[in-house]
């Protein structure tokens, strides 16, 4: 192999390298995604919302505890999870529920405003009222960002398969009639 060749075998095994990490990077665990699909479902939430903060909040590890107490994928605090009729913080589904219920919440009491209830989630909603928006931490602004250009990117694949379910009845799994 002469240099001309090797440094075009560099670059191929450099570009497949960022794929795979790209690939990994966009993953779902298998076992959560339908968790996550019944989660947004029943709160209405975007999935897609939901695999952001579980990325960004645990990575998606269901035994994590954060320096400050958070558990779980979405990362509850213990009183928060209460309020949402969580039991068990390292329970998956409880806690993915729980996390898609308390988006929801903030949701309506942010009246839609994505970046304040992004804001809320990860700083608070009483720090959001306090400053009438996101509040001037830089972890909160960078968390908002973060979850913002995730937003933007495509869904991870397993995922988007299961948001295109079609029920024997015609209908997707929101309930929408799809054309055959």
């Amino acid at each position: 192999m002469n240099k001309k060749q090797n440094g075009a075998l560099l670059v191929v095994l450099i570009f497949a390298g960022a794929a795979k990490a790209a690939d990994e990077t966009n993953s779902v665990p298998d076992d959560l995604v339908p968790i996550i699909a019944d989660a947004a479902l029943r709160y209405d939430i975007d999935e897609r919302l939901l695999v952001a903060v579980a990325r960004r909040e645990s990575d998606f590890r269901r035994k994590l505890v954060s320096s400050t107490g958070a558990r779980g994928v979405m990362q509850l605090m213990p009183e928060t999870a209460a309020d949402l009729g969580v039991r068990n913080c390292f329970n998956p589904r409880q806690n993915i529920f729980g996390g898609a219920k308390y988006l929801k919440q903030l949701e309506e009491m942010f009246d839609g405003d994505l970046d304040r209830v992004l804001a809320a989630y990860n700083a608070g909603p009483a720090a959001v009222r306090k400053y009438r928006g996101i509040p001037p931490y830089r972890e909160t602004r960078a968390y908002v960002k973060s979850i913002r250009r995730a937003l933007r990117s495509p869904p991870p694949a397993v995922l988007a398969e299961s948001s295109s379910v079609r029920w024997t009845d015609g209908t997707d799994r929101r309930g929408t009639t799809c054309s055959p």
